[in-house]
Protein backbone atom coordinates (compact mmCIF):
# COMPACT_ATOMS: atom_id res chain seq x y z
CA UNK A 1 0.00 0.00 0.00
CA UNK A 2 1.17 3.41 -0.56
CA UNK A 3 0.25 7.33 -0.07
CA UNK A 4 -1.19 9.31 -2.70
CA UNK A 5 -0.52 13.79 -2.12
CA UNK A 6 -2.53 15.31 -4.35
CA UNK A 7 -1.97 19.16 -4.61
CA UNK A 8 -2.30 21.86 -7.28
CA UNK A 9 1.20 22.10 -8.85
CA UNK A 10 3.56 24.07 -7.41
CA UNK A 11 2.42 22.94 -4.05
CA UNK A 12 2.59 19.34 -4.88
CA UNK A 13 6.20 20.18 -6.17
CA UNK A 14 7.27 22.13 -3.19
CA UNK A 15 6.08 19.68 -0.97
CA UNK A 16 8.46 17.46 -2.57
CA UNK A 17 11.56 19.56 -2.68
CA UNK A 18 11.12 20.86 1.31
CA UNK A 19 10.11 17.63 2.60
CA UNK A 20 10.58 14.28 0.91
CA UNK A 21 14.11 14.84 -1.04
CA UNK A 22 15.80 16.69 2.21
CA UNK A 23 14.35 13.53 4.16
CA UNK A 24 15.17 11.05 1.18
CA UNK A 25 19.02 12.69 1.47
CA UNK A 26 18.89 12.70 5.25
CA UNK A 27 17.90 8.91 5.50
CA UNK A 28 20.08 7.78 2.11
CA UNK A 29 22.31 5.67 4.37
CA UNK A 30 19.49 4.02 6.54
CA UNK A 31 18.23 0.54 5.75
CA UNK A 32 15.25 1.71 5.08
CA UNK A 33 14.29 2.71 2.05
CA UNK A 34 11.31 5.53 1.04
CA UNK A 35 10.49 5.98 -2.75
CA UNK A 36 8.48 9.19 -4.11
CA UNK A 37 6.87 9.02 -7.76
CA UNK A 38 5.68 12.46 -9.07
CA UNK A 39 3.48 12.47 -11.62
CA UNK A 40 2.89 14.54 -14.74
CA UNK A 41 0.92 14.87 -17.57
CA UNK A 42 2.83 13.74 -20.32
CA UNK A 43 2.85 16.94 -22.33
CA UNK A 44 4.06 19.07 -19.61
CA UNK A 45 7.47 20.61 -20.68
CA UNK A 46 10.23 19.27 -18.85
CA UNK A 47 11.42 22.23 -18.86
CA UNK A 48 8.99 23.70 -16.43
CA UNK A 49 10.37 21.39 -13.77
CA UNK A 50 13.05 22.08 -11.13
CA UNK A 51 15.79 19.27 -11.61
CA UNK A 52 15.07 18.66 -8.10
CA UNK A 53 11.40 17.39 -9.20
CA UNK A 54 12.55 15.47 -12.09
CA UNK A 55 14.43 13.50 -9.68
CA UNK A 56 11.10 11.66 -8.85
CA UNK A 57 9.21 11.78 -12.33
CA UNK A 58 9.38 9.14 -15.11
CA UNK A 59 11.02 10.56 -17.97
CA UNK A 60 11.63 9.13 -21.16
CA UNK A 61 15.36 7.87 -22.44
CA UNK A 62 16.84 11.34 -23.15
CA UNK A 63 14.87 12.58 -20.20
CA UNK A 64 12.64 15.08 -23.09
CA UNK A 65 9.75 14.00 -21.87
CA UNK A 66 7.11 12.73 -18.75
CA UNK A 67 5.86 9.51 -19.45
CA UNK A 68 2.81 8.03 -17.94
CA UNK A 69 3.33 5.78 -14.94
CA UNK A 70 2.09 2.13 -15.63
CA UNK A 71 0.34 -0.32 -13.00
CA UNK A 72 4.02 -1.44 -11.67
CA UNK A 73 5.13 2.09 -11.96
CA UNK A 74 2.57 3.08 -8.64
CA UNK A 75 2.76 -0.13 -7.08
CA UNK A 76 6.71 0.34 -6.81
CA UNK A 77 6.53 3.54 -4.82
CA UNK A 78 6.08 4.29 -0.82
CA UNK A 79 4.45 8.05 -2.02
CA UNK A 80 2.56 8.78 -5.02
CA UNK A 81 2.48 13.00 -5.37
CA UNK A 82 0.28 14.68 -8.13
CA UNK A 83 -2.23 17.11 -9.39
CA UNK A 84 -5.71 16.52 -9.28
CA UNK A 85 -6.02 16.60 -13.20
CA UNK A 86 -3.10 14.11 -13.63
CA UNK A 87 -4.64 11.52 -10.30
CA UNK A 88 -6.59 10.77 -13.34
CA UNK A 89 -4.16 8.51 -14.85
CA UNK A 90 -4.24 6.63 -11.57
CA UNK A 91 -7.69 5.87 -12.00
CA UNK A 92 -7.91 4.87 -15.32
CA UNK A 93 -5.47 2.69 -13.97
CA UNK A 94 -7.70 0.58 -11.40
CA UNK A 95 -6.25 2.07 -8.12
CA UNK A 96 -9.38 1.85 -6.45
CA UNK A 97 -9.09 0.86 -2.83
CA UNK A 98 -5.38 0.68 -3.18
CA UNK A 99 -3.82 3.69 -1.34
CA UNK A 100 -3.65 3.83 2.65
CA UNK A 101 -3.90 7.66 2.63
CA UNK A 102 -4.76 10.33 0.12
CA UNK A 103 -3.81 14.05 1.40
CA UNK A 104 -5.42 16.54 -0.76
CA UNK A 105 -4.28 20.25 -0.66
CA UNK A 106 -6.04 23.40 -1.94
CA UNK A 107 -9.39 21.13 -2.40
CA UNK A 108 -11.29 24.42 -1.47
CA UNK A 109 -9.93 25.37 -5.56
CA UNK A 110 -11.62 21.91 -7.06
Amino acid sequence: MSVCFVGVCRAADEYIVRHFDRYIRDNAKSQSSFSVLRVYDPDRRTGTVSDTVKKYCLLDSDSSRFVAPTRDDVMSYDVIVTTLVASLMLTKLGFKGHFTHIFIDEAAQV
